[in-house]
């Protein structure tokens, strides 16, 4: 899917390419965020968490699972860690765009 720009209708007092552009980094991030919404284990709400991609909006963030794998940490010790998580969210959270 190739996104391109999208102006915002209805703003004032900014050239056009300004609004332009920025409508065009807005699109794109609407994309990776749909990408990341698409496996229901990654999730993002703008209220919770600021934003950030959690696991299963337990407010356990993609980075966190992946920075404990980074770090050596076994699945058993991460899952002993945070024991609302499953074994499959450590997968999700290895596979998420978020986790690059």
């Amino acid at each position: 899917m190739c996104v391109g720009p999208v102006p915002f209708a209805g703003e004032t007092g900014e050239p056009a390419g300004d609004r332009t552009q920025r409508g065009w980094y807005n699109a794109v991030d609407r994309a990776n965020r749909e990408a990341v919404m698409a496996d229901d284990r990654v999730t993002i709400e703008a209220g919770k968490m600021g934003g950030v991609p959690c696991i299963r909006g337990l407010r356990i963030p993609v980075a966190t699972v992946v920075a404990m794998v980074a770090d050596g940490m076994t699945r058993e010790e991460i899952l002993d860690a945070y024991p609302d998580l499953e074994a499959e969210d450590i997968t999700a959270a290895l596979k998420s765009p978020s986790a690059a």
